[in-house]
């Protein structure tokens, strides 16, 4: 009981402290970072750690928050040890973490299931990594851009990660919705550390949470793992930690808050002038105007990148300014001219509509897929 309560204080801890954004409330780093987070970096600096300060996924200060919150478990649950009580108290404790960790699971496989159902996780490739040869791309970002690219591959794995997340929450369905959230995890957890993705921290942590829910389970798992001469029905035992539907009903209506008001604040569609094109007169030469407001010239297959701030942005044109230069984008009925300092280039937009990456197709034989008639 008391690995499974420290254990349970642990992943709490590490949640509370977490700057995950709740839209619902508009904390957009959590309700307890802001606070937290000077001490972080006041710990960061007084061990010299080389570190940025954006707590960034993967980063410096995420291990060094998993090792102070760690420790700091460590110390409460001595506390805890130390005060004489009553095994009712301790179980009344380990009830309460178990069933608030697996809120925190639930809350995270929804979360994360409607993204993919409805836009948030995967951004739309633009014209600058369209244009770019495959064997420039790093190994998360080549990912990236292959997992957005399926609608079937979103909508199947967030229909799967919400079902997951919400079978848990019922008593009758929650060991099926376990093996759902844990196969999931370890499927994420495979691609985070196969392809170099920077959230392992976290899918690790969210592994550890499934992991962790299976242990009021775990005499009836170990039975059935390693059976004896009786016959082992895995439902036999009677669920346990019944959450009050009061709870349940006030966190679905806190996941529908928070799906919506996300898509709603994040979803925006792409500028007009976010657009890619080619230089006319030159060999190799193009620009990207990328709709988070970077021009990216792109000449013989090096890219080089710069913020920009639009001044004025009308059907044909576009008026912005990069560090102290102020550039045009300038279209009639017939040509489009770049203009940059003193130089005026004709331009052509690049259309990337019919490349095979956006065709997403289905083919249910190999000459269908080849284009073989």
């Amino acid at each position: 009981m008391k690995s499974k309560i420290f254990t349970g204080l642990f992943l709490l801890l590490y949640f509370v402290v977490l700057p995950f954004p709740y839209w619902t409330f508009n904390l957009r780093e959590g309700l307890f970072y802001p606070i937290y987070s000077r001490f972080l970096k006041y710990v960061a600096e007084l061990l010299q750690l080389n570190y940025s300060s954006q707590f960034l996924s993967d980063g410096a200060l995420q291990y060094l928050s998993l090792a102070l919150i760690f420790v700091l478990s460590i110390i409460l649950f001595y506390f805890l040890t130390k005060l004489r009580i009553d095994t009712s108290k301790l179980e009344k404790t380990l009830t309460f973490l178990y069933k608030i960790n697996l809120l925190i699971l639930s809350f995270f496989m929804v979360k994360y299931g409607l993204d993919k159902l409805i836009g948030g996780q995967f951004n739309i490739v633009e014209g600058n990594l369209l244009h770019k040869e495959l064997k420039d791309f790093s190994k998360d970002l080549l990912l990236w851009a292959t997992l957005q690219s399926s609608e079937l591959f979103n909508y199947v794995t967030g229909g799967v990660e919400i079902i997951g997340g919400l079978f848990i929450l019922n008593t009758y369905t929650r060991k099926l919705g376990l093996l759902v959230c844990t196969t999931s995890l370890l499927f994420v957890v495979l691609l985070n550390f196969s392809f170099d993705i920077n959230v392992k921290i976290l899918s690790l942590y969210l592994l550890a949470q499934s992991i962790y829910a299976w242990g009021a389970y775990y005499k009836n798992l170990q039975n059935l793992l390693l059976p004896r001469t009786e016959i082992i029905v895995l439902d036999k035992e009677s669920s346990p930690h019944q959450l009050n539907k009061w709870v349940i009903s006030f966190f679905l209506l806190f996941l529908i808050s928070e799906g919506v008001i996300q898509h709603l604040s994040s979803t925006k569609d792409r500028p007009e002038w976010a657009k890619s094109y080619e230089v006319i007169g030159e060999n190799n030469y193009f620009i990207h105007i990328h709709s988070d407001a970077f021009i990216i010239e792109e000449k013989d297959g090096v890219f080089e990148s710069n913020a920009f701030q639009v001044l004025n942005a009308t059907p044909t044109k576009l008026r912005f300014k990069t560090t102290d230069v102020v550039q045009l984008i300038l279209s009639d009925s017939t040509s489009i001219y770049w203009v940059k300092n003193q130089d005026t280039l004709e331009i052509e937009v690049i259309d990337f509509s019919h490349t095979p990456y956006l065709q997403d197709d289905f083919h249910w034989t190999t000459e269908g897929s080849l284009g073989v008639k």
